[in-house]
């Protein structure tokens, strides 16, 4: 314990004096080499100006020739203090990542120690409160975990409701009430504005010092809380990433516990493995998912994503079959983030080995499905996860007759050789040369319009406004940016509207090359977010893959009612509940936030569009 208040202390000093004097102040040759090894040479190479990760190296590999566990750590926290001293942090956040790496009953150990009549740093005091109030020791059993995780998804439901109406400064007077000094530390942490990784590190170092498995999964759970609450997540979707810790036995008896709770009036859970009730054998439920994964795919890219939730099937999504539960989420426009976070924590869960390689599959395939993946890509990519001596098995198990068909020609195609991407550019190359008139528009790029430079934009704009789309691209490609611009950037947005898509986005590159900011400024014309209407349904289901759920909010604030009933038509019951939760939440917006949201939103429509992935019908002025 000696030792341990040594490093604390001194890194306590001098972390203080670098952030009063600078990191040249501080008096390095004076350190004991033997206690202090790890922190003297790291300090050394701080000051010499040694880039930070080739001292990470240096001192980790320091501490990894070490076989002492005691040592190793006391060396691990020598490394956190230079880093910490380096980084500029304050004396509190020092010492909570310093003290992460300690269990309750030596930071109380520590306290005669640290706090000594002739010991005068008054920077100390930040730490006291870490020495009080000192856990007692329990082994907790199953039935204590049920209960007490129900009270956390509870709490944290609740907490993150008042957060996002009122803000996270109204949950300070809530923390006296909580039960856990973990769950407490880590809101503390977020309402006094802890940076987000910052808050991470700290609660996952206590984590890890954790011996009891029930006790190490519930902090899981309340780190998960604490995070999503501080990031401003929808009270729902925390919930659905809390459970993911849990398998279904658990989450059927916290359900029963908060049966009262809004999130479980509206999801049912059921306590049963949908893969195992079906006893088939691994090649018959691997040819299963696949052909499952493979019509939804087909299904999502000729009708959209929205066209799913029909075909969802309702008792496996209540086992949290990985592919249903999934394919519910993608339909909800949750983020690929959020769903592959939640469906990898539960997949974790499963002990049986091959049960666990079909729950990837099915992951696979719905990460797949909310990325838009062609459905024969998407079936070379499901196959990827069965060996050469399983394929033939898995092969003989689609004998469905409609599929059958499809499968000699998916397997003759390859997405991963060179072959494939030579065959493509062919294509691509004979497509260009006999599309009706490319050739010609190509041609005009090289012909002098020198004269109409000094031409009036106004007029030249009335002049063309009649003729063929390819006569203004030979024009437009050819006049420069600014020189067009100088018409008026509403008329130069809006005779690039009447252009082939293929030409415009050749003329918008060269002007792009031409004048950067003028031309950002004339393809902000090209689209409002009000012409969302505009898109097809279908169009707009994958515009909403690729948009955050928090910047559509913001965007809906001022739009039209036709725009806006244009976007919940498109959304599930569920993703429309979450949406309107968020704009009431947000609270007052200044009036450029919404407008930057919406011009996020057009550009990646734009994008989209330049992409050939969906198809503006775009309205010429």
């Amino acid at each position: 314990m000696k030792q341990l208040a040594k490093i604390l202390i001194t890194a306590v000093i001098f972390s203080e004096q670098s952030r009063r004097e600078g990191l040249l102040s501080l008096d390095i040759e004076k350190l004991d080499g033997n206690l202090l090894g790890v922190f003297k040479t790291g300090m050394k190479l701080a000051l010499d100006s040694i880039d930070p990760c080739l001292i990470d190296k240096i001192l980790s590999n320091m501490i990894e020739r070490e076989k002492d566990k005691k040592a190793i750590r006391l060396k691990t926290i020598q490394k956190e203090a230079v880093f910490c001293i380096c980084a500029g942090d304050n004396t509190r956040i020092l010492c909570l990542k310093l003290f992460s790496y300690l269990e309750k009953n030596e930071c109380r150990a520590l306290e005669p120690l640290l706090f000594k009549d002739d010991l005068q740093i008054d920077s100390l005091d930040d730490i006291k409160d870490f020495t009080a109030k000192p856990e007692a020791v329990k082994i907790m059993s199953n039935s204590e975990f049920i209960k007490e995780t129900a009270y956390v998804i509870n709490r944290a439901y609740e907490f993150a409701d008042k957060a996002r109406r009122e803000g996270l400064l109204a949950l300070e007077d809530e923390l006296e009430d909580l039960d856990d000094e973990f769950l407490k530390q880590g809101l503390r942490l977020v309402v006094d504005g802890t940076d987000h990784d910052i808050i991470n590190y700290i609660l996952s170092n206590h984590i890890n010092i954790e011996q009891n498995e029930y006790r190490k999964r519930i902090k899981k759970i309340m780190k998960e809380a604490v995070l999503n609450i501080q990031m401003g997540n929808n009270s729902k979707l925390i919930v659905h990433t809390l459970i993911s810790y849990l398998d279904n036995q658990e989450l059927n008896k916290i359900s029963k516990i908060l049966s009262d709770m809004d999130f479980f009036k509206e999801n049912v859970f059921e306590d049963i493995n949908p893969l195992v009730n079906e006893k088939k054998k691994f090649p018959a439920l691997a040819a299963d998912i696949i052909r499952r994964a493979y019509n939804f795919g087909e299904k999502s890219n000729s009708e959209g994503l929205f066209a799913l939730e029909d075909d969802i099937d309702a008792r496996k999504m209540a086992g949290r079959d990985i592919f249903e539960y999934g394919i519910q989420f993608v339909v909800d426009g949750i983020d690929s983030y959020y769903i592959d976070i939640i469906l990898s924590n539960y997949i974790a869960l499963e002990k049986n080995e091959e049960i666990k390689r079909l729950k990837d599959i099915q992951k696979e395939a719905v990460l797949c499905i909310g990325k838009n993946e062609s459905p024969a890509l998407l079936f070379h990519a499901l196959l990827s996860f069965i060996d050469d001596k399983e394929f033939e098995e898995v092969k003989k198990c689609f004998t469905n007759a409609e599929f059958a068909e499809k499968l000699d020609e998916l397997l003759a195609n390859s997405f991963f050789g060179g072959e494939a991407v030579s065959e493509t550019q062919k294509q691509y190359a004979a497509d260009l040369e006999n599309s009706t008139g490319s050739k010609e528009v190509i041609d005009f790029f090289n012909r002098p319009y020198d004269f109409l430079e000094d031409a009036n934009r106004k007029m030249l704009a009335d002049f063309i406004k009649s003729e063929h789309p390819q006569t203004f691209a030979s024009i437009l490609a050819w006049i420069s940016c600014e020189s067009f611009a100088a018409g008026g950037i509403e008329t130069a947005a809006g005779i690039l509207k009447r252009v082939d898509r293929s030409i415009r986005n050749r003329i918008i590159n060269t002007w792009h090359e031409d004048d950067h900011q003028l031309s950002a400024e004339i393809m902000r014309r090209l689209f409002t977010f009000d012409e969302i209407v505009m898109l097809s349904d279908r169009d707009l289901q994958k515009v909403f893959r690729e948009v955050d759920s928090c910047e559509l909010a913001k965007a809906l604030r001022t739009a039209n009612a036709e725009a806006q009933n244009k976007v919940f038509n498109n959304l599930s019951k569920r993703a429309g509940s979450m949406l309107r939760e968020d704009m009431e939440y947000m609270g007052p917006l200044r009036k450029s936030d919404v407008e930057d949201a919406q011009r996020k939103i057009a550009s990646i429509i734009m994008h989209l569009d330049a992409a050939d992935e969906i198809t503006v019908n775009w309205r010429a002025d």
